[in-house]
């Protein structure tokens, strides 16, 4: 009678111990789950703070590189130096190094301004059907406004960004590549400067640039006086910072006030 109530006994506690050994196995386990949890989310909070942080540095590098590149136009305004358009100049700022490259607006032809004869000049060089290009020049110059019967004037609509171009009818994604380099909304020019293109579609356009008597006139202006004040620039800037690559296009117009000699038009 004694052995078999020690043998239950000692049953009884063998099973005790049993569930105690897996209610602490079942706590270790959830401790453990919870230290991973706790782990992802302070690493998940870590990259993202990195990554918050990486681009607050990148928009300062890209703010820096903006104000180095206008500093470089108004000393070239005040010197009436040419500047060195189209071309990658180097620069290391705050642990980056950044590639700039500048581009006049005025080397290209303005979707706001030009007239439709020029348009379609345009349009037929990057491989749009004559029939389509016209249709196409008609409807952008048929977005200004224009004097009606009465005196009234027709509101205008104008092109906010290039981008507004991949939208036009029978425009494609190849015709649209070409376009971009050729086009700008900010020039306020209705003709070009063939001296500042740097599209391969603008050199070989013909006969729409407004005639070789303006062009002359506006070349000879851009060196006998302050030809910069006033004008938009397409800034192409590569940021590399850490191992990581950024590309910046920003669009700006020098305007030489204070107390910001310009402002940004497109970034």
């Amino acid at each position: 009678m004694c052995k078999q109530f020690w043998n239950k006994r000692q049953s009884r506690n063998v099973r005790t111990n049993g569930f105690a050994l897996i209610s602490v196995l079942w706590a270790i386990v959830l401790l453990s789950f919870m230290a991973i949890v706790v782990s992802l989310i302070l690493t998940n909070s870590y990259k993202m703070d990195r990554s918050a942080l990486q681009k607050i540095h990148l928009d300062a590098v890209a703010d820096a590189a903006l104000n180095k590149v206008a500093h470089q136009l108004i000393q070239s305004a005040e010197s009436k130096k040419p500047v060195p358009f189209g071309k990658v100049s180097q620069w290391s700022f705050d642990g980056a190094d950044v590639q700039m490259t500048i581009f006049p607006e005025v080397g290209k032809v303005d979707l706001n301004q030009a007239d439709g004869s020029l348009l379609k000049t345009l349009f037929v060089a990057i491989g749009m059907e004559y029939g389509h290009a016209t249709q196409v020049s008609g409807m952008i110059v048929g977005r200004r406004p224009r004097a009606i019967e009465g005196g009234k004037r027709v509101p205008s609509s104008p092109f906010l960004s290039i981008a507004e171009a991949r939208h036009f009818p029978y425009m494609t994604d190849a015709m649209f590549q070409r376009l971009m380099p050729a086009i700008t909304v900010h020039s306020q020019k209705h003709t070009y400067d063939p001296a500042l293109v740097f599209s391969e579609v603008l050199r070989g356009v013909r006969g729409g640039d407004g005639g070789p008597t303006v062009t002359s006139q506006y070349r000879a202006s851009r060196y006998a006086g302050n030809w910069i004040k006033g004008q938009a620039f397409q800034v192409l800037l590569d940021i590399e910072v850490e191992g990581r690559s950024q590309h910046r296009n920003a669009i700006i117009r020098i305007i030489l006030s204070s107390p910001k000699p310009y402002w940004v038009l497109e970034q």
